[in-house]
């Protein structure tokens, strides 16, 4: 899934993230940092631009932020356009 991602426009790092929050749902920020093994600052950029290309959703609850992943299909859909 990785290769496919990155092939279609997805740095490491961001295919890392989107995958991890696609398979855990919705995580806080600082979650995805270790479980991807990206720095903090790094994650926060990635996810800052993933939510721009409207691929990642984050809220914030009790002043956390957390993020989600678009879904599989939907992100397909927008593939093949």
């Amino acid at each position: 899934m990785d290769e496919f991602l990155i092939e279609n426009g997805f740095t490491q790092k961001e295919a890392s993230i989107y995958l991890c929050t696609l398979e855990a749902g919705e995580l806080p920020i600082s979650l995805v940092a270790r479980k991807t093994n990206i720095k903090r600052t790094t994650a926060y950029l990635t996810i800052e631009s993933l939510k721009n290309k409207g691929i990642l959703f984050v809220s914030i609850k009790k002043g956390i932020q957390y993020v989600a992943a678009l879904s599989p299909e939907t992100l397909l859909n927008r593939f093949n356009q």
